[in-house]
């Protein structure tokens, strides 16, 4: 399958001129699928030259895991493709439990790809309860050094609880843990709290509120700010 965008926009002489095109390529294959979008966007003399691409492969991995690889290339001063980042998510189902790793490369200075970032995830669901919890770890507490023996450091965790109301409704709370810049050798700690709620107003329509609670000057979670509003979607 094929399918084609094109952006346009009025030049000076105000006539419609052709900014960017875009074409995306996707195919079956045995075990998955795969897919490519390149853009082309106008040079100096006007003329449509690629530089973006993006290459997406998809494919089973056992009976119940999938491992999905995305990579980034731009084009060079010589049109010449080079890759700017590769991104490998392996996803895993075990009955109501879904697992998640996904690992960021990026080229540094030399053109040569180093791991950058990993985030592990794990999303479960039972009695109307659901929990997600994503950590991520960085090379050197994410000062990025392109060394293969980097340690890895975990820098952020989010955790989300989404809960069922007896009315229909449902309540989020997610939690923000954060490595200090200052002291990046202690434990993560909690620095932004969300509390969402939502519910449905009876007349097809649904009522928001969430409140933010972060950390103040003297280490304390207060709240910070407060929402509503209303949405024909949960």
């Amino acid at each position: 399958m094929e399918r084609t965008d094109t952006t346009r926009r009025i030049d000076l002489n105000g006539q419609p001129a052709v900014r960017e095109y875009t074409t995306e390529v996707t195919s079956a294959t045995a075990d998955g699928r795969q897919s490519a979008r390149t853009t082309q966007r106008p040079d100096l003399d006007g003329r449509l030259r690629p530089q973006e691409r993006t290459e997406q492969v998809e494919r089973r991995a056992g009976p119940a895991g999938v491992r999905t690889t995305s990579t980034e290339l731009h084009t060079d001063l010589d049109s010449r493709w080079l890759v700017t980042e590769v991104r490998n998510r392996d996803e895993r189902r075990t009955g109501a439990t879904v697992e998640t790793e996904e690992t960021i490369q990026q080229t540094d200075l030399n053109g040569r790809l180093s791991e950058r970032e990993r985030r592990i995830s794990r999303l479960t669901a039972a009695n109307g309860v659901e929990e997600l919890l994503v950590e991520t770890f960085t090379d050197e507490g994410g000062r990025y050094q392109s060394r293969p023996d980097s340690h890895r450091t975990l820098t952020e965790r989010i955790r989300r609880i989404t809960t069922l109301q007896p009315d229909g409704g449902r309540q989020v709370i997610e939690e923000i843990e954060e490595r200090s810049l200052v002291t990046p050798e202690d434990p993560l700690r909690l620095i932004r709290r969300v509390v969402s709620t939502f519910r449905p107003t009876g007349t097809g329509r649904w009522r928001m509120e969430r409140q933010v609670f972060q950390r103040d000057l003297n280490n304390r979670l207060v709240p910070t700010a407060f929402e509503t509003g209303e949405s024909t979607e949960p």
